[in-house]
């Protein structure tokens, strides 16, 4: 019986990261029997942009024909990879295909959460830089629910007897990408191509100053010379780092009150020293 993984999301949650890992490693993976099917984003990947897998869920019948149809096909290999932060948001498409082929193939889930807080700072963030955004922190605090999706896919895996990892991404950072590999092969830990991949930074974050910049020109010039901008910064200063402004009491509250019983069940199934504190 083959093997499916399905590494779903959350984005920002080091996805850009891990799917050009999986790229980078695809003829390691390839010997050792598990097939990461290729993808037009891969030459993007490679070369460290942000891609969202191998896995176009805006397409048509996308699970049945990119990922269903693509395993019963695949005559060499025994396990399957495929990778979309955008799968996490579209589990209506895929959990009765899922649950009709759970017999004749293992599916295996992995599924990535965030600190709340810290996940409200990254939308923030990412909508100034790409998004055209210039409202405030305080309605993207009222929007967050990455936490519920995750919610969702566990109670479904559960019910069905369908394996899912789950890790916090804020307990990992740039060592999230090894976990995930370290699932799809145990033994990807030994392996030298391994360390090319550990602490790379991709689709990093804008610093304080850049995000005031950019917002500007958001709300000056509009969203393509904001999302210009931010891609020149991004060229220029691929590696700098980001100290993250803490947000106000007001606006941890809303994420607090709205998050609270979602965080409770998934610390449930964290280890101790990954769980979410509130």
């Amino acid at each position: 019986m083959k093997t499916i993984f399905l590494h779903i999301g959350h984005g920002k949650t080091g996805t850009s990261a891990t799917q050009k890992a999986l790229m980078e490693l695809q003829d390691t993976l390839k010997s050792r029997g598990i097939l990461y099917p290729d993808h037009p984003s891969r030459k993007k990947a490679l070369r460290g942009g942000t891609t969202s897998g191998n896995v176009t869920p805006e397409l048509p019948d996308w699970f049945q024909r990119q990922i269903l149809d693509v395993a019963d096909a695949c005559e060499d290999f025994g396990t399957l990879v495929f990778s979309s932060e955008n799968m996490i948001l579209r589990q209506n498409e895929f959990v009765d295909l899922v649950r009709a082929r759970k017999n004749d193939l293992t599916f295996h889930f992995i599924v990535s959460v965030r600190d709340p807080i810290e996940m409200v700072q990254s939308h923030f963030n990412e909508a100034v830089k790409r998004g055209g955004y210039t409202g405030t922190i305080l309605e993207i605090a009222e929007r967050e629910n990455h936490i519920c999706h995750a919610t969702n896919i566990l109670n479904f895996c559960h019910s069905e007897g369908i394996r899912i990892n789950l890790f916090n991404y804020s307990s990992h950072k740039m060592g999230i990408s090894e976990k995930i590999m370290s699932v799809i092969d145990p033994e990807i830990r030994q392996d030298l191509a391994l360390q090319s991949i550990r602490r790379q930074t991709v689709n990093r974050s804008l610093t304080g100053p850049e995000l005031q910049l950019v917002r500007l020109v958001n709300h000056r010039l509009g969203n393509r010379a904001g999302s210009l901008t931010s891609t020149f910064l991004l060229s220029l200063f691929p590696s700098l780092s980001n100290r993250k402004t803490d947000l106000s009491p007001s606006v941890k509250q809303v994420v607090y009150e709205k998050l609270r019983g979602d965080v409770a069940y998934i610390n449930q199934h964290l280890p101790a020293e990954e769980r979410i504190l509130y």
